[in-house]
């Protein structure tokens, strides 16, 4: 038999107290990653337990590894982003790089966070992405998805216009704003932030 079960009370208390946090900060990670921790309690509660399967999102893994739900089934674990502990290896490098940035380093989580979520996609059977860098971390059990490319003959009629470079973030050094808008320099092209462009405090950024 099949059943669905989701904790709509709860999605409203996130999205209320969403609307409350910063738009970036330590106090807005350390909001969310406590979201995470109610979501997977929430979850695990629901799942029955003659579940011997799941599949997870990488957001729940670690508090789910850490209490212990993950044990004895076998997991396939949904992966969006780095791992914590090669992500934050990866923000102290770009922190050295760029020591002007407010957001490069306002915030870690804990190690002990780090550790499970690592313990927990060492042990997966199996990992899913459509990110090809993520996908050789842990290549003999990783599927990688293949993107759907749009038809560019259509997206270029629909765009007949001078081109233009999208960024798909907010401008935020931790997500590559630095990067991205010194390659735009050489570049005679506008540019479009998709998420809001000044978080990094500096008024003259872009």
């Amino acid at each position: 038999w099949l059943s669905v079960r989701d904790a709509p009370l709860l999605s409203l208390v996130r999205a209320w107290q969403s609307r409350s946090l910063s738009a970036q900060g330590a106090a807005r990670q350390k909001a969310l990653l406590a979201f995470d921790q109610k979501w997977a309690k929430a979850f695990a509660a629901r799942a029955s337990w003659r579940c011997a399967r799941a599949v997870v999102a990488q957001t729940l893994l670690p508090h789910l590894h850490a209490g212990g739900w993950t044990g004895g089934r076998v997991v396939s674990v949904m992966l969006t982003r780095w791992p914590i502990r090669l992500l934050e290896q990866r923000l102290d490098e770009a922190a050295a790089q760029h020591p002007q940035s407010r957001t490069l380093a306002d915030f870690r989580a804990d190690k002990a966070l780090a550790d499970a979520e690592w313990a927990a996609l060492e042990e997966a059977r199996e990992l899913v992405t459509c990110h090809a860098r993520l996908a050789e971390i842990w290549p003999e059990k990783t599927t990688l998805l293949p993107w759907r490319i749009p038809n560019r003959r259509s997206i270029a009629a629909q765009n007949a216009e001078q081109p233009l470079v999208v960024f798909p973030a907010s401008g935020l050094a931790r997500k590559g704003a630095i990067e991205m808008r010194d390659a735009m320099r050489s570049l005679q092209l506008p540019l479009r932030v998709a998420g809001k462009s000044q978080l990094e405090g500096d008024g003259d950024f872009w």
